[in-house]
């Protein structure tokens, strides 16, 4: 009996949460040079959430379970902003 209240215990004394909310983030890439040397500064706005499909739910769960959600937005907005750096400095600017 007694081992059994201590796996009740350990049990319930292991609970990790991660938010399921939407997440409001606004990257900004400032001074980034198109691949023709333009510098360009660009502002986006990007609303973001953990989705609840098992495979994606399982995938969030191994980067995030546990980690505050000021965490969670600093490294998505840090991985969105590298991938709009890296569009822009692929952009070919057209002359009118």
């Amino acid at each position: 009996m007694e081992c059994l209240i201590q796996l009740f215990i350990n049990v319930l004394c292991c609970v990790n949460r991660i938010s399921l909310e939407v997440m409001t983030l606004n990257p900004v890439c400032e001074n980034v040079e198109t691949s023709e040397g333009v510098p360009l500064t660009v502002t986006g706005v990007a609303q973001v959430k953990v989705m609840t499909e098992p495979e994606l739910l399982s995938t969030a769960c191994e980067q995030f379970l546990g980690k505050a959600v000021q965490h969670i937005e600093r490294v998505i907005l840090q991985t969105m902003e590298g991938h709009l750096r890296a569009i822009l400095g692929n952009i070919l600017l057209s002359t009118a």
